[in-house]
């Protein structure tokens, strides 16, 4: 059986490109060309990495943003739910949550 990447670089060969969509077809659907090699491989050494793998300056920006909308909502007597539907091991929330723990008292998230 051949692999994915041969199989690209056959028709890359044959027709002068591929598709984003023919590229990511394959990348999703081939069994032998997994997205992660190892569990929980993200991070500089990685698979990959992402905003939140780099430190936690992303989550605290974040938080930080969503204190603002909060003030804001607060005027007009609305609540704000911050759902964080990322994917790994809750470090965005855990960064946005230590940012908000920080904060004085009485501050942005304490009604």
């Amino acid at each position: 059986m051949k692999m994915p990447t041969e199989r690209i670089r056959e028709e890359i060969g044959q027709t002068g490109t591929i598709s984003f969509a023919r590229f990511m077809n394959w990348r999703l659907l081939s069994r032998n060309w997994l997205l992660r090699k190892e569990k929980d491989n993200v991070g500089r050494q990685g698979d990959f990495i992402t905003s939140v793998s780099v430190g936690s300056l992303f989550g605290e920006l974040l938080a930080f943003q969503f204190a603002g909308w909060l003030d804001e909502l607060k005027t007009r007597h609305e609540k704000l739910k911050i759902i964080e539907a990322g994917a790994h091991d809750g470090k965005l929330a855990a960064d946005i949550l230590n940012w908000v723990a920080g904060q004085p008292a009485g501050s942005f998230f304490d009604n």
